[in-house]
C-alpha cells in the first residue's frame, strides 16, 4: 500500500500541469497522453485534477469535456452495475458531479435498486443533472417513500425535486388530491419552496383541508407566496385548534406585513402555546406601526400574564425603549439624540415612525408616576442601578412635558 500511494503521489505531480492548463481556460488538443487504464494510478491522478478543474469557472467546460472523451463517464455508467455496492453509489455520485445527461436512463434504473446508497445517490444526481424526464419517476418514488415513512429518502427526494423548480409543478399539483394526507402535506412543502405565485389558489384551497398538518403547510406556503388575497382566511386560521396551523398563519401574516391583522394577532399574544405567542409577537414587529402601540397597551393593561410577558419580551428585543427615549429627549435633554433605527441595547434593529413613538409616549403619559416608573423600568430591562436612574429621569421628563403641554395638543405637545 505504501508503494501504491507513493506511485499515486508521483502521478499527481506529473499531471498537475493538466489542472493548471484547464484552469487558464485552455483546451487540451492532444488527449493521448492522458488516456490511462481505468483504475491505474495515472487514471486516478487525472480524475482528481479534472474534478478540481470543475470548481473553476474558466476550466469547468473543458473539464466536463475531458471526463467524456477520456472515458470516465462511460466507466462510471458501467460501474453502476458493479458487484461492489460502494462503487455503485460512488459512480452515481460522480455522474451527477460531471452533469452526465447520457447517464439519466441508467440513473433512473438505479432508482429501483435494492442498494439504498446507490438509490439515494441516483436521486441526488438526477436533481443535479436536471433532465426533466426524471421528474415523473422521482415523484412516484416520493409517494412510495411517504407511504413507507422513509425520512432519509424523503429529504433527498424533496431536495432533488426542488432542483427542477417550476418544471416539477405540473407533476406535483395532481398529488394535492392524493388520498394520503402525508403526501398532500409533503407536496405542499415542496411547492411552497418552489414558490410559484400561480399556485395561490391551490394553497388557499388546502388551507381548508381536513388534516391539520396539511393546513399548516398551506398556511406556511401562503406566506412564502405573499398571497394577500388569503389574508382573511389566515386570520380565520388563527383560531385553528391545531397550534402549528395558528403558528404558521401568524407568521405568514407577519411576512406579508398586513396592518389589518394587528387586531387578531394582538388577541393571540395570550395563546396557550408559547411557540405561537413568540411567533405572533414577531409577526406584529414585522408589521410595525400600530402593532407596537398595541403591544405596549397589552403590557400595561392586560390581565393575561402570558400576553404581558410576550409583549414586553418583544418590545425589549426590538429596542423600543431606546427609541422612545431618543424621541422623548429629541436633542434637548440629558440624553444624546439617537437615530430612530438605532438601538444601543439590541442588535435586532427595527424602524419605528415618529408618529407611533409619539402615540406610545402619549399612552405612557396617562399613567401615574409609580406605574410609569414600573413600565419604563421594565421596558429598559429592569436591571436596576443605571437603568433605574434612567427610568426615573424619563418619568420626570415625560411628566414635565405633559404638564407644560397645552390641552388640545397633548398627544404631540409632550414631544419637543
Amino acid at each position: 500500500m505504501g508503494r501504491k500511494y507513493m506511485r499515486l503521489d508521483v502521478e499527481r505531480e506529473r499531471y498537475s500541469t493538466l489542472l493548471a492548463t484547464i484552469e487558464l481556460g485552455n483546451t487540451i488538443e492532444d488527449i493521448r497522453p492522458f488516456q490511462k487504464k481505468p483504475g491505474s494510478a495515472g487514471w486516478i491522478a487525472i480524475e482528481e485534477n479534472l474534478f478540481r478543474a470543475l470548481g473553476s469557472d474558466a476550466g469547468r467546460q473543458e473539464g466536463l469535456r475531458l471526463f467524456n472523451v477520456l472515458g470516465y463517464a462511460d466507466r462510471y455508467m458501467e460501474s453502476l452495475s458493479s458487484k461492489r455496492k460502494w462503487e455503485q453509489a460512488l459512480s452515481a455520485e460522480k455522474l451527477g458531479r460531471i452533469n452526465c445527461r447520457g447517464a439519466v436512463p441508467n440513473l433512473m434504473d438505479s432508482l429501483k435498486s435494492p442498494n439504498r446508497d446507490l438509490q439515494l445517490m441516483a436521486i441526488h444526481s438526477l436533481g443535479v443533472i436536471g433532465d426533466e424526464t426524471a421528474i415523473p419517476p422521482l415523484v412516484a418514488l416520493l409517494k412510495q417513500s411517504v407511504a413507507a415513512e422513509e425520512e432519509i429518502s424523503l429529504t433527498v427526494l424533496k431536495s432533488s425535486i426542488l432542483a427542477f423548480g417550476q418544471n416539477a409543478v405540473m407533476w406535483l399539483v395532481p398529488c394535492l388530491n392524493d388520498p394520503d394526507w402525508r403526501m398532500r402535506s409533503t407536496v405542499l412543502d415542496v411547492l411552497g419552496e418552489i414558490g410559484d405565485r400561480r399556485l395561490s389558489g391551490e394553497f388557499m384551497r388546502m388551507l381548508k383541508d381536513t388534516e391539520q398538518d396539511v393546513r399548516a403547510k398551506a398556511a406556511k406556503g401562503i406566506g412564502k407566496l405573499k398571497c394577500r388575497e388569503a389574508v382573511p382566511m389566515l386570520m380565520e386560521a388563527l383560531a385553528d385548534q391545531f397550534w402549528v396551523v395558528r403558528l404558521h398563519s401568524a407568521r405568514s401574516l407577519g411576512l406579508m406585513k398586513e396592518p389589518v391583522a394587528i387586531a387578531p394577532l394582538t388577541e393571540m399574544l395570550g395563546d396557550k402555546n408559547w411557540q405561537v405567542r413568540s411567533v405572533v409577537a414577531e409577526a406584529m414587529s414585522r408589521i410595525g406601526g400600530r402593532a407596537f402601540v398595541e403591544m405596549l397597551n397589552v403590557f400595561i393593561d392586560s390581565t393575561d400574564k402570558y400576553a404581558r410577558d410576550q409583549a414586553l419580551d418583544e418590545l425589549g428585543r426590538k429596542g423600543v425603549y431606546a427609541k422612545l427615549m431618543a424621541r422623548l429627549y429629541a436633542g434637548n435633554g440629558p440624553e444624546p439624540p439617537l437615530k430612530l433605527n438605532e438601538s444601543p441595547k439590541t442588535d435586532d434593529k427595527v424602524d419605528v415612525d415618529r408618529e407611533i413613538l409619539d402615540e406610545m409616549l402619549s399612552v405612557l403619559s396617562t399613567l401615574n408616576d409609580f406605574r410609569l416608573y414600573e413600565v419604563l423600568d421594565a421596558l429598559s430591562g429592569g436591571k436596576g442601578g443605571e437603568a433605574n436612574e434612567e427610568a426615573a429621569r424619563a418619568v420626570s421628563e415625560l411628566k414635565g412635558r405633559e404638564r407644560t403641554a397645552p390641552g388640545p395638543e397633548r398627544p404631540t405637545g409632550i414631544i419637543s
